[in-house]
């Protein structure tokens, strides 16, 4: 997601917004041992503390994690996708931009 998309794209106006849902928090909703710095991630991660993202779209809803949710402008989804297949992901980008 850092080169393939967040690097080469941010440039055009995609933005990338990672979500922790809890995989790496410590106890105290902190990433555990600093995750991003360690993977050299530079857009924003939040934290979903209290766990609403994963509520929504958990497991539990046979969603599996990680999940890519490309947003177009106006807030409309594009696609959803647990594959990380950048094609996809890239072509549903394109298509918000031109929106």
């Amino acid at each position: 997601m850092e080169r393939s998309i967040w690097q080469a794209m941010r440039g055009e106006g995609v933005r990338v917004v990672g979500v922790n849902t809890g995989g790496f928090m410590k106890n105290d909703g902190t990433f555990a041992g600093s995750f991003a710095a360690m993977l050299g991630v530079t857009f924003p991660l939040v934290e979903d503390i209290e766990r609403h993202f994963s509520q929504v779209a958990g497991p539990g809803d046979g969603v599996n994690f990680p999940l890519d949710i490309v947003l177009d402008r106006q807030g409309r989804i594009l696609l959803i996708s647990s594959a990380f297949d950048v094609q996809s992901i890239v072509a549903a980008l394109r298509e918000g931009l031109l929106r």
